[in-house]
C-alpha cells in the first residue's frame, strides 16, 4: 500500500492504509512532493509480538513519514502479524474521522 500511495504518478490517495507492513526500501519519502504529504493521510498498524515483520519495521515507517510530514495515524498493538477486531475498530474510526471528514 505505501508504495502504490506514495508512488503513483497521479496519485488519486486521500489516505494509505499500511496493516503490519514495511517501507519499501527503493522510496525516498524526502523526495515524495509535498502536496503528497499533505493531503495523504496514513494509517499504520503493527503488531508488537509480529514474528514476520518486526515491530521495528513498523516503527520505523512511523518514523521516517512523521520526519518528513507525512500525517500519521499509528498504532502498536499487542499481537502477532494478524489484523484484531481493536485494529479494525481503530481503522473505522480513522476512516470516519480522517478521510470521511468535510
Amino acid at each position: 500500500s505505501l508504495r502504490t500511495g506514495l508512488t503513483s504518478p497521479q496519485h488519486p490517495f486521500k489516505g494509505i492504509v499500511c496493516l503490519s507492513g514495511r517501507l519499501p526500501y527503493e522510496i525516498n519519502v524526502q523526495q515524495v512532493p509535498l502536496t503528497i504529504k499533505q493531503r495523504t493521510h496514513i494509517f499504520i498498524s503493527h503488531g508488537t509480538m509480529d514474528a514476520v515483520i518486526p515491530i521495528s519495521d513498523g516503527r520505523d515507517i512511523i518514523s521516517k513519514l512523521t520526519q518528513n510530514g507525512f500525517q500519521i495515524s499509528g498504532k502498536e498493538y499487542v499481537m502477532q502479524h494478524q489484523i484484531s477486531h481493536e485494529v479494525l475498530n481503530d481503522l473505522k474510526t480513522w476512516i470516519k474521522t480522517e478521510l470521511l471528514r468535510k
